[in-house]
């Protein structure tokens, strides 16, 4: 903190001769004019004969100069893991290649072991198997030996022509297990105590029907040909989306949690994903609707790898909504058809796909905040380094010089080698860095603190009140007044220079939020939602199926509308898994007009195995 000491010392100074200067004025015989204080000297021209203009412009000058050292070495610490992650960053991406060519290896390995378990009839299709041949027993779900509870379903009266049944036994019975998962909660205070894996046995009874002549039973509806109840369905389908975790680590979990016996498979997950492709529907019309009729929206994109293929999965998030859309295509189409003839503020991106749709928009402060911060950084980088090999080289010449003028010290072991130094072209160009440095990170600086105003509580802020707030086109008129100073300065590097470009290119998307009460000026609410994906995609590595992907984002969508409204994600998942999409929208507190009424499938309440 060199600087500030300095500093500290040329204020006492003339602080000190001020303090003088007006005890002369109040000394008998002294003359009554006032004195002028002589601290704006400093700068602009002394007051006295005493000082020296030429030595205040170069002790300013010193002081400029340290101070702009101290806040390059002020960025330099608070990036000091930026050249760590960029290594990183380059490293992987160089062994990329290696993973991926490993990676599918394994794959054709796999592929190629396909059917060796057991023997493949002839005329079957390569890599295909056929099923069980007709009779055999099935496969998939084992029976469970034993059940925690009974459920008796006799029937009263013929589902089909409704005559009595009273007082005929039964013919025979099937057994059916449903395997699920419940709540448990204390009785005094309604605390949640856990998850309870509950094994029913329901006897289903069949009768002769006297008058029709057919053979009934009751009918069980949604749990006619499943297994697994609601509350097991929607414990792995929230893991899926609120741990964003591989599905062999939810089924692992939940065999280390519930036992290993009787947990879904994983392409049974899968396969109740996809059967939710009808109430998804309605609930994404319905989010699309809330989405228009938003006073302002956030929209971002991130890559989805989609089997060797590059996807992309666009986000759009309100202040109650929040969108997840899988798309083959970068451009505007994707979400060209949510934003038809959108009335309120889209909050992006540079991206130049958005310029294409006609709606009104607010770019993204914080992208330039980032990127002024990382020019910032190379630019005191780059005056470091050239000042740092300027320091050794005369480091070395004054070392250079001791040794000859007398005798070096005697060393043992061998001699140093030693390294040359620098000529006079190199000491010129290393000059020229650290002038070009210094001003590129002045004017990177400068743009900086014009666009923390933004973020900060004066006229600029998008917090102020509509009283003292600026109207945008007084900021668009004060932002071009900097480009043209900083034109004229003449620009640093090439970077300042793009920078510029893309603010005259964007003027009128930059203070949008000016002129709009509540719109934020930057894209942070979507970018931390897009977050939970990225997890998701680190830890998958790649997607197969686009119809799954297409349920999984729809499910990722319900899960964080529940979280920004502060509704439980359980009842509106098992809502949405028993088909009943009116009353998922309804806790969320959506216009359901997508969802008609028509009555649901059948559900039962198997009460209290099913949630």
């Amino acid at each position: 903190m060199t600087w500030f000491v300095l500093l500290l010392l040329v204020i006492g100074k003339a602080v000190g001769h001020g303090r003088e200067t007006r005890r002369e004025a109040h000394r008998p015989g002294a003359s009554s004019r006032p004195v002028q204080d002589p601290v704006p000297s400093l700068i602009i021209a002394p007051t006295t004969p005493s000082y020296d203009i030429s030595e205040l412009v170069r002790q300013n000058q010193e002081l400029e100069k340290d101070l702009l050292h101290a806040k390059q070495e002020i960025v330099q610490l608070k990036n000091k893991d930026t050249n760590r992650k960029e290594n990183l960053a380059k490293y992987r991406e160089e062994n990329k290649a290696v993973q991926e060519d490993d990676t599918a290896k394994r794959q054709h390995k796999q592929r190629a072991d396909a059917g060796k378990t057991r023997p493949v009839e002839a005329g079957t299709a390569i890599g295909k198997r056929r099923g069980k041949h007709k009779g055999a027993k099935g496969g998939g779900f084992k029976r469970p030996g034993s059940a925690d509870r009974k459920k008796d379903w006799p029937l009263k009266r013929c589902p089909l022509c409704r005559a009595s049944l009273a007082g005929i036994n039964p013919t025979s019975h099937r057994d059916h297990f449903i395997i699920d998962l419940e709540q448990q909660r204390d009785g005094k205070d309604g605390r949640k105590r856990g998850m309870l894996h509950v094994i029913t046995r329901h006897v289903i009874y069949r009768y002769r029907c006297p008058r029709c002549g057919k053979v009934v039973s009751k009918d069980l509806g949604w749990f006619k040909h499943r297994h697994y109840g609601v509350g097991m369905v929607a414990f792995m389908l929230r893991e899926r989306v609120a741990r964003h975790g591989s599905w062999a680590g939810i089924r692992e979990t939940a065999c280390h949690v519930f036992g290993e016996a009787h947990i879904p498979t994983i392409q049974a997950c899968i396969d109740w994903v996809r059967r939710l492709e009808a109430p998804m529907a309605k609930v994404k019309a319905a989010f699309i609707d809330s989405i228009k009729a938003s006073a302002y929206a956030h929209s971002d994109e991130t890559g989805l790898p989609m089997d060797g293929k590059n996807w992309w999965l666009w986000v759009v998030a309100t202040a109650h909504v929040v969108l997840f859309m899988p798309n083959a295509s970068r451009g505007h189409e994707a979400i060209a058809s949510i934003f038809e003839g959108y009335k309120g503020v889209l909050v992006s991106d540079f991206f130049s796909a958005y310029n294409m749709l006609d709606v009104e928009q607010q770019k993204c402060l914080a992208h330039l905040v980032v990127e002024l911060k990382k020019i910032e950084h190379e630019a005191s980088e780059k005056a470091a380094n050239a000042r740092a090999k300027l320091a050794e080289d005369d480091a070395m010449r004054a070392q250079a010089e001791t040794s000859i003028s007398g005798a070096a010290p005697k060393r043992r072991g061998g001699q140093p080698k030693q390294i040359e130094q620098l000529t006079a072209g190199n000491r010129e160009e290393f000059a020229v860095d650290i002038e070009h440095g210094n001003k590129e990170f002045k004017q990177s600086s400068t743009i900086h603190d014009f666009f923390k105003q933004p973020f900060g509580n004066g006229p600029m802020g998008y917090k102020a009140p509509p009283g003292i707030r600026m109207a945008a086109a007084e900021a668009m008129a004060l932002m071009h007044e900097l480009i043209d100073t900083i034109r004229l300065e003449g620009l640093a590097s090439k970077n300042i220079e793009r920078l510029l470009k893309r603010l005259e290119k964007f003027d009128e998307k930059i203070f949008t939020y000016l002129d709009h009460e509540g719109v934020p000026p930057d894209n942070i609410a979507v970018e931390r939602v897009i977050r939970y994906f990225v997890a998701q995609r680190n830890i998958s590595g790649k997607f197969i199926s686009p119809d799954v992907v297409a349920m999984e984002s729809m499910l990722l969508s319900v899960y964080h509308t529940c979280k920004l409204n502060s509704v439980a994600i359980d009842g509106v998942l098992e809502d949405i898994i028993k088909d009943d999409a009116a009353a998922a929208l309804n806790k969320l507190g959506l216009d359901s007009k997508h969802t008609p009424a028509p009555t649901p499938p059948p559900l039962l309440t198997l009460a209290p195995v099913c949630s």
